[in-house]
């Protein structure tokens, strides 16, 4: 995290520090709690609008899935703050947060006060960047979807579907 001793005097400062984490770090090892998370080869991801400087002449929205069963007692970060919003008593804020960040399109956002899974999040979130074309399921068999495209030209104007917001 950078210099070793300042970060040190920062963390003790902390009163109380909650780490969602797979690493044992500098802030995990100041942290009053872990909470152990997913590694990458462990959880579900949509990527939208991978358009990386190399590759300029293509676009990707992909699905990262996992490739392992968990290794130990471990939850998807996303599944994580989901069940602390709900303990807490902000699943509503939580839920049109996740709609914004994702940015999830009627009818797929998530309605609030409803608790969902990771998986049913990342299915709405499939349906959302495709304007309903294609979800989880499909993700799961087909990986991504990956177009050629002018490197002068927008984003959205290659895409009808491609949510405007």
């Amino acid at each position: 995290m950078g210099e070793p001793d300042l970060i040190e005097k920062v963390l003790t400062k902390i009163p109380f520090m909650v780490s969602i984490a797979y690493v044992t770090d500098e802030t995990t090892e100041f942290a009053d709690i872990v909470l152990p998370d997913h590694t990458e080869l462990e959880r579900y991801e949509l990527s939208t609008s991978v358009r990386r400087a190399l590759s300029k002449s293509f676009l990707a929205t992909s699905l990262r899935q996992p490739v392992v069963e968990p290794l130990h007692n471990t939850m998807d970060i996303s599944e994580i703050l989901t069940e602390l919003a709900e303990r807490v008593g902000f699943l509503d804020k939580y839920n049109i947060s996740v709609n914004e960040q994702l940015g999830l399109v009627d009818p797929f956002k998530l309605d609030p006060g409803r608790k969902y899974v990771w998986t049913d999040i990342v299915d709405r979130h499939c349906k959302s960047a495709t304007k309903g074309a294609y979800d989880l399921e499909w993700f799961k068999q087909n990986g991504a979807i990956v177009e050629g495209i002018d490197p002068a030209v927008s984003i959205a104007s290659t895409r009808p579907w491609w949510p405007k917001n």
